[in-house]
């Protein structure tokens, strides 16, 4: 009978603290979230710093990310930039699942 207990002692802490994490790891989740958030952004705030200077250069936006030293993004990016006209672009990234921040040029903000 004392091993029973003894044996549920033992399983039954570990699980407790186990969910006690769990627990804390997603209420954390949001602030971690936004860090990255804004990490990502001011990665993708040097991408526009550097299309703008193209278009101070050249009077006109770089029709690709290439033309400005990035690579071509594949599927997973990290940035994916569209060229509407000679005044307009769009910088866009993933952001979770099944969702993007994007850039646009025309306001200079960032929606999401």
């Amino acid at each position: 009978m004392e091993k029973k207990k003894i044996t549920k002692v033992i399983i039954g802490i570990p699980l407790i603290l186990f969910f006690i994490l769990c627990f804390l790891f997603i209420s954390e989740s949001k602030e971690w979230t936004s860090i990255s958030l804004y990490f990502k952004k001011r990665k993708a705030n040097e991408v526009i710093q550097k299309i703008e200077s193209f278009k101070e250069k050249k009077h006109n936006y770089p029709q690709k990310l290439s033309d400005v030293g990035y690579p071509e993004p594949d599927e997973s990016g990290p940035f994916f930039y569209n060229y509407v006209d000679s005044t307009t672009y769009r910088l866009w990234f993933g952001w979770g699942l099944g969702e993007s921040v994007t850039y646009d040029s025309r306001t200079k903000e960032w929606d999401h």
